[in-house]
Order: structure tokens, then C-alpha cells, then sequence
């Protein structure tokens, strides 16, 4: 399981979205297992009540000495999540590509597979037309003052893990969120690198405007 998470964290490196979520299945003979999804497309309400509750209810006072692997496996996919649709999978880019598409990844120690569970939802969902601008073909959602529901527009735009979406604050007081966004086989590295320069010597008490 280890390998596959950082191979996981290696496709998405620089993705301030990326949630992973260690769970510890049992009480005795404890099964270590984690929960995958980006921030965003993904509903977070939907995994809270219809994922990680189901699972530790299920497992986590369980006596695992008992469990074989084929038991959990077939446990986990049919009779723990209240979730409309659960799917095996073994091809690492069905995975990534259903991750980036809003579902929730379970991976499970000395389990080759991974659960795919549909969380999809989000918060891009809410956004709705620009009043500034507009557009007469094309879609009409728009950007807001949320930081998250930014990124998950983005997100629900590409959904590809070259999106890379890297997070620094401004601001010596206010403590501002930046995301800095690109497609890192398609960015200029240089220009990158001048644009992280720029924001790291951002001066100033408050950040409250684009225009610094």
C-alpha cells in the first residue's frame, strides 16, 4: 500500500487539493488502509457520512486475527459503504482518472486492488453566472471570491494530474492564501520560478487586491 500511495503523491506532487486520509481497520492484527480524493470534486459531506463512518463503524473494534483478506476484500466492496456505486479496480490510470473525475480511492495493505467509491459532488456545482462579463456561447460559471471553489472550477475544467495547484500565503498579518496554477508538462519553468519569486517577496501587512 505504501508504494501505491507515493506513487499516488508523485502523479499529483504539487496538488494543495490532494486528501489523503490514513484509516486503522481493527483493534487486534490492525489493518492499515487510506482514503484518496481531491478537495473540491469531491463531496466532502458524502465521504464523511456515506465512507469513514460505514468504515470505522464496521472495522474499527473488529478482531482482525479472524478476517481473512478475501472475507475483508468482499465486506468492503459490498456491505460497508453508502455509496451508489463501488468498483474494483487493478489499472493505475482508471484510477487516477476516476480520483480526478471526483471519486474516492481505498486502498487497503497487502490488498493489490483499489476501491473506487462515487463521491462526486463538490463545490463547483454552486458557482453561478458572471455579472461582470458576458459570454454568449460557451459556460457560464464564473470565478468568486472562494479560494476552493476556484480550484475546483479548475478542477471540473481539467481533470488531469498535470494540473498542478501549489498554495503559498502573503501577508504578515493576514496570512493570505495564493494558489498558483499550471499544466506542468505545457508551463515555462522560468517564468514559473519569477512568479513564486515575486509572491514569496510580497510586502505588506495585508494582502486585499490582484494588483500587488
Amino acid at each position: 500500500m505504501q508504494t501505491n500511495l507515493q506513487h499516488v503523491k508523485e502523479d499529483l506532487q504539487y496538488c494543495s487539493d490532494l486528501i489523503i486520509r490514513d484509516v486503522i481497520l481493527g483493534q487486534t492484527k490492525q489493518r492499515k488502509a487510506a482514503l484518496i480524493h481531491i478537495q473540491g470534486i469531491s463531496g466532502n459531506e458524502s465521504i464523511s457520512f456515506n465512507v469513514m463512518n460505514p468504515l470505522l463503524q464496521k472495522w474499527k473494534l473488529q478482531n482482525m486475527d479472524e478476517v481473512e483478506e478475501s472475507f475483508l476484500w468482499d465486506e468492503l466492496k459490498m456491505n460497508t459503504f453508502r455509496v451508489s456505486h463501488v468498483q474494483a479496480e487493478t489499472e493505475w490510470n482508471a484510477m487516477m482518472l476516476a480520483i480526478l473525475n471526483g471519486d474516492t480511492a481505498i486502498f487497503v495493505d497487502h490488498i493489490s486492488k483499489v476501491l473506487l467509491l462515487d463521491t462526486k459532488g463538490g463545490q463547483f456545482r454552486s458557482v453561478s453566472e458572471s455579472t461582470a462579463q458576458t459570454i454568449i456561447g460557451g459556460p457560464k460559471d464564473s470565478f468568486t471570491e472562494s479560494i476552493a471553489t476556484n480550484m475546483s472550477l479548475l478542477r471540473n475544467r481539467i481533470r488531469n494530474s498535470h494540473l498542478k495547484m501549489e498554495m503559498q500565503k502573503a501577508g504578515d498579518i493576514s496570512h493570505t492564501n495564493i494558489v498558483i496554477t499550471y499544466v506542468d508538462n505545457k508551463v515555462n519553468r522560468e517564468i514559473l520560478d519569477n512568479v513564486k519569486q515575486k509572491i514569496q517577496n510580497i510586502n505588506g501587512i495585508y494582502l486585499y487586491r490582484i494588483s500587488h
